[in-house]
């Protein structure tokens, strides 16, 4: 099932079908497949710089995680899907949501090994959202060509595209910007105080504490990062309090914005066998019918990254 989110403000239940084709993918290898959209004709040097940079994080991708799943997005410059881009952000997000039965995606993260999936209960919501391309990580749903996800980044804001040498007082770094906006479409959501029925499956590792909602992989035991609680801003970003990093809600200028071992962490949370692991042959997953699969489409638009203003 599917549904869209507009600046962590959740809009309209949609009704859509989907329908899977075979995609045909290596053993052992994510594999995005990413197009630019017509915002970029015109964007210049800048808009090569950028195309350049999302192939870089792209790839990065691709290199730490082996699942055989495929992720199918849509790149904008200044616009996500046709619309243009709030004015505070640097990235946004559009993602397809699959609503699948809580101890199905409980299975499969234990099948695959990831982090924490020993610590879920036995019982649980009765149903979870994971994003299309995680569904597809999960094995919950074949690969396909049909788009995962939309993304967009600003055509206003100035981005450094070499964070190798640092990042240019002014300026903001692209790679980890794009790592932010692609691992919100891999599943990096939060559905917490939404309209939806159901949690997210990273809802499932978000626990709360008088300093706020926290990430722990060993049942809340041990807070790993803890949330963004800021009104307005994406509550599956991390807090301030984390410090300069990929996965942060709000981000200054001048600084490089790393991908962390946690970061890392919560990725492999939701269903991402990283390249130090090793990852079920297809075989041993279940096997799934091509032909038509009913979603309720969610159209989700989420605000992913602003930038920091002067308070």
């Amino acid at each position: 099932m599917t549904s869209v989110v507009r600046n962590s403000r959740f809009a309209r239940w949609l009704s859509a079908t989907f329908i899977a084709a075979a995609f045909p993918m290596a053993a052992h290898a994510v594999v995005i497949n990413y197009t630019f959209d017509s915002s970029f004709a015109g964007s210049g040097a800048n808009g090569a710089a950028m195309e350049a940079a999302f192939g870089q994080a792209a790839a990065f991708i691709e290199a730490n995680y082996s699942n055989p799943s495929s992720i199918n997005l849509v790149v904008g410059y200044g616009s996500i899907d046709g619309s243009a881009m709030g004015s505070s952000s640097l990235g946004e997000s559009l993602a397809y949501l699959y609503q699948s039965g809580y101890a199905k995606v409980r299975n499969a993260l234990q099948t695959l090994g990831t982090p924490g999936s020993g610590s879920l209960p036995q019982t649980g919501p009765s149903d979870l959202f994971a994003t299309t391309a995680e569904a597809k990580a999960l094995g919950l749903i074949p690969n396909s060509t049909a788009t995962d996800g939309y993304l967009g980044f600003s055509s206003t804001y100035v981005f450094d595209y070499t964070p190798s040498n640092g990042i240019t007082v002014g300026s903001y770094d692209f790679f980890g910007v794009a790592l932010h906006e692609i691992t919100e479409a891999m599943g990096r959501l939060s559905l917490k105080d939404s309209n939806f029925p159901y949690p997210s499956v990273m809802d499932m590792y978000r626990y709360s504490s008088a300093s706020g909602d926290y990430f722990s992989l060993n049942g809340g035991a041990t807070p790993l990062a803890y949330f963004n609680g800021i009104s307005g801003y994406d509550l599956g970003d991390w807090a301030s309090s984390v410090g300069p990093n990929a996965f942060d809600a709000v981000n200054s200028s001048g600084h490089l914005l790393p991908f962390d071992p946690v970061d890392r962490q919560l990725v492999g949370a939701l269903g991402y066998v990283s390249t130090t692991q090793s990852v079920p042959e297809p075989s041993e997953l279940p096997l799934f019918a091509i032909g038509l699969i009913t979603l309720l489409a969610l159209l989700q638009r989420a605000r992913a990254e602003r930038g920091r203003r002067q308070l």
